[in-house]
């Protein structure tokens, strides 16, 4: 009897420790799910909270930018009144030994690297003899488009007093020789659009001076088309103009200028007077009234202000496909890396002279003062 009662208590105490080991299973099963839904709960709140964050992140606007360079008068060869020695055509032979890389070794690096490089040819490439009744005749060897190509010009603007320094068959061959070698022109009634970086750029020339004088109507007419029908995105407006070795700009040069921009073009470019001129900002748009000489075959030892130039470079600027205008970087140069005489290799002068010739154009500028910034 009192071992039953034993087994009866100890089956009793048996049971009662079975139940309490449930009880705590499954309190400690309870604490598990509650812990793994407190962990999945926290890591789904991080999971939004990174999605969120992810969403919140600033898309960094698209910006690009045109860059364009532009240099002052090239005259490759020179008239056949100068005599031969000392001239372009004999520095080229007797000289640099038929180097065509030779002109702009110096500064070729500022043309390599940017969207679209242009200069003004001043003159004709041709065989022609005829000449035209003026004081100076430029003419040069067909071959010289090799000094462009090499010199990374993709192409020139053709609008100068010299461009029919040989008639009209003078310049149907300047113009059939470039096209030869792949380097584009404009000028007068020729326009030329490129379409860089998907924007449609357009390429204007016109003079002023010589004996092909353009139309400032015709001309205002013109730049008003590209932009209202043609849908170009930029009018670049260059002028043959002013006043030969003077660096005050005329009331004529400012009123065509003004009449351009006003007409829908984004920036003006100024040469012929062989030196340097001011500059002007009109309706937040750049005029710049002369370039200077460049490789310039028109003169074998000019006076120091005939050696005085400027490389500009056009920045372009969009934002997220936003046109926001376009802003300029003047470089300095002299037309000769030699003090002696012109041996038609231009090269960037050093900070001193770079001063003096921006002090120089800012005297004579209008409105506006250069001042080289490194933010485009």
């Amino acid at each position: 009897m009192k071992n039953r009662s034993i087994d009866v208590i100890i089956t009793v105490v048996l049971a009662i420790n079975f139940s309490l080991l449930a009880v705590l299973m499954y309190n400690i099963t309870k604490d598990e799910e509650k812990h793994l839904e407190i962990d999945n709960k926290e890591q789904s709140e991080k999971k939004t909270k990174e999605e969120t964050k992810e969403k919140e992140v600033i898309i960094e606007p698209k910006v690009d930018l045109i860059e364009i360079t532009t240099a002052g008068d090239c005259t490759l060869g020179t008239d056949s009144n100068f005599g031969y020695k000392n001239e372009f055509d004999w520095y080229f032979k007797e000289k640099v030994k038929e180097d065509y890389s030779y002109y702009f070794a110096k500064v070729k690096y500022l043309f390599d690297n940017d969207d679209y490089s242009y200069v003004n040819l001043e003159g004709t490439l041709t065989t022609y003899n005829k000449k035209t009744k003026k004081k100076y005749n430029f003419k040069g060897n067909p071959k010289y488009t090799n000094i462009l190509t090499e010199g990374s010009i993709e192409g020139v603007n053709i609008a100068n007093n010299h461009s029919n320094d040989y008639g009209d068959q003078g310049y149907r061959d300047t113009k059939k020789y470039l096209t030869e070698a792949g380097i584009d022109y404009f000028g007068h009634d020729s326009i030329l659009i490129k379409e860089i970086k998907g924007k449609r750029i357009a390429f204007v020339g016109y003079t002023g001076v010589g004996l092909w004088i353009d139309n400032d109507k015709e001309m205002a007419k013109t730049i008003k088309k590209l932009k209202e029908e043609d849908h170009v995105d930029i009018v670049i407006a260059n002028f043959h103009w002013g006043i030969e070795y003077s660096h005050t700009m005329t009331d004529v040069q400012r009123k065509r200028a003004h009449l351009a921009i006003d007409s829908g073009a984004d920036i003006v470019i100024g040469s012929h007077p062989h030196c340097l001129q001011g500059m002007e900002l009109y309706k937040d748009k750049y005029i710049v009234y002369s370039l200077g000489n460049f490789i310039f075959g028109g003169n074998s030892n000019p006076k120091s202000i005939g050696r005085e130039c400027i490389i500009v470079k056009m920045y372009f600027k969009y934002i997220d496909d936003e046109y926001q205008g376009v802003q300029i970087k003047v470089i300095p140069c002299n037309i000769s890396s030699v003090k002696s005489r012109n041996n038609y290799q231009p090269i960037v002068v050093d900070d001193k002279t770079k001063k003096a010739y921006i002090d120089l154009m800012n005297k004579y500028s209008k409105n506006y003062k250069y001042i080289e910034s490194e933010e485009l």
